[in-house]
């Protein structure tokens, strides 16, 4: 029998490193260009230590909130292996973003904040958002589609620019939030998804 929670986590792992790996070798590229051949250099170095940091901090998290989700699933019998493996397996899925939203979406004491309503036909809006904010609409999106949080207004979301960011967490978004203990996520982390949904 296949071992899917080790396959999901060595992906997740490789999602990881790999993103690290771009991210570092785009900030070294960046620097070469600013500074020409000499910068390069130290661009390339530059780029390799980035790279490591987001490594760490990636594998952090990951650690940190997989853990979170191993532990607590000990302590509910009434979770079937099967419905674990499938909890499992949607954790390796989501984007730290996606998490994040799914504690932002519980925080009801912040919903003020956010955007009331859909973002069709509203250029200004989809200009102010920037290719950062088109990225975490399509994420949100995404959490929608898996059935994971639904329109706060009740609305349904045809497509990305109907996304309102005042939305609701349900069904397994809200076992894999509770389990993974999302709500502990420092406000400081989720501040930059209330910016961009402002």
């Amino acid at each position: 029998m296949p071992d899917t929670a080790g396959d999901n986590q060595e992906l997740t792992n490789e999602l990881v490193q790999s993103g690290a790996e771009i991210a570092g070798g785009v900030t070294g590229a960046a620097i070469g260009l600013i500074g020409g051949p000499l910068a390069a250099i130290g661009g390339a170095a530059v780029g390799v230590v980035v790279g490591r940091a987001l490594q760490r901090v990636g594998a952090d998290i990951q650690r940190r909130l997989l853990g979170n989700l191993f532990a607590n699933l000990v302590f509910h019998p009434e979770i079937s292996a099967a419905h674990a493996a499938s909890l499992i397996k949607l954790a390796g899925e989501l984007t730290y973003r996606q998490l994040l939203a799914l504690s932002l979406g519980r925080d009801v004491a912040n919903r003020t904040r956010l955007r009331q309503t859909d973002y069709r036909g509203d250029n200004e809006a989809i200009e102010r958002l920037g290719i950062e904010g088109a990225g975490l609409l399509t994420e949100l999106y995404d959490l929608y589609q898996r059935g994971l949080i639904n329109g706060g207004d009740g609305s349904a979301w045809l497509s990305v620019p109907d996304v309102v960011p005042v939305f609701n967490v349900q069904g397994d978004g809200g076992v894999l939030a509770s389990l993974m203990e999302l709500d502990a996520i420092p406000v400081a982390d989720r501040e930059s998804l209330y910016d961009i949904l402002a």
